[in-house]
């Protein structure tokens, strides 16, 4: 058997690894390190996992309160004040799972992280801005709500920007003690905050009209046949996405 030769450097290969293999002890400011991003992994874990309880939790919640106060097609205002007198309105896109009640509370951040019944949620309520009237007498209402990963609240407006989406889904239906108005979707854009389409009133008829034209020229689809009018208009608004000057908007018009 031929014997293997002696190759210079060979040693110095088989301490290298060696080496390689052998773990060095840490030093005490890796170890602090390690911990640190170890108990912000599981903080984040944690936190996440309660996020997704909680943002369930709210949906089966909403889901379970359209079955009891409007399952019949007929709101029942009257129980739902004895659980919130801030409730003005039952917003519904029929096809869609927007089903939710509307309420008004003092500022625009009261109900932004807080649910109809009151308890804390990153869902929180659909809800009318403070600068609306309450009885959605004003030439145009603006409509909050989030923009849910999944689809509550208003996570689902972003699918209008589809044209078969709009055409499957053309109107919105707001019930208010007494009486359901039909409106009909006159424009779908992508906006900022600050925006025009924030617009409450008018100087006057010519004006509103007028207003309505350059919210279907911005549409991001064609709404064609429908023409603005001089009925009154409500706009839903929902971020778009995690740009949070950017907006999601439909504005729609009434048609009975």
């Amino acid at each position: 058997m031929r014997e293997l030769s002696y190759r210079p450097g060979m040693e110095k290969r088989k301490r290298f690894l060696r080496s390689s293999y052998e773990t060095r002890p840490r030093q005490p400011w890796e170890r602090v390190l390690l911990s640190v991003f170890g108990a912000l992994f599981l903080a984040g874990l944690i936190w996440l996992c309660v996020l997704l309880v909680s943002t369930q939790s709210a949906s089966q919640m909403y889901q379970d309160t359209a079955k009891k106060y409007a399952g019949t097609g007929q709101v029942d205002f009257e129980q739902l004040w004895q659980e919130n007198r801030d409730i003005v309105a039952w917003i519904r896109i029929p096809g869609t799972p927007v089903n939710y009640p509307v309420l008004q509370g003092d500022n625009d951040q009261q109900y932004l992280r807080t649910t109809y019944q009151g308890h804390h949620n990153v869902l929180g309520s659909i809800f009318l801005s403070e600068d609306n009237r309450s009885d959605f007498s004003d030439p145009n209402s603006v409509i909050f709500g989030h923009n849910s990963h999944g689809k509550t609240m208003f996570g689902t407006l972003k699918n209008f920007r589809s044209s078969d989406y709009w055409r499957e889904h053309p109107e919105i239906y707001l019930s208010l003690p007494g009486e359901t108005r039909v409106y009909r979707i006159l424009s779908v854009r992508e906006t900022r905050t600050g925006s025009d389409v924030y617009q409450i009133s008018f100087a006057d008829t010519e004006d509103q009209i007028s207003w309505k034209w350059d919210q279907k020229s911005a549409s991001v689809i064609s709404t064609d046949p429908v023409e603005p009018n001089d009925s009154n208009t409500i706009t839903l608004s929902t971020c778009a996405g995690s740009n949070t000057n950017r907006r999601i908007v439909l504005v729609a018009q009434r048609v009975r």
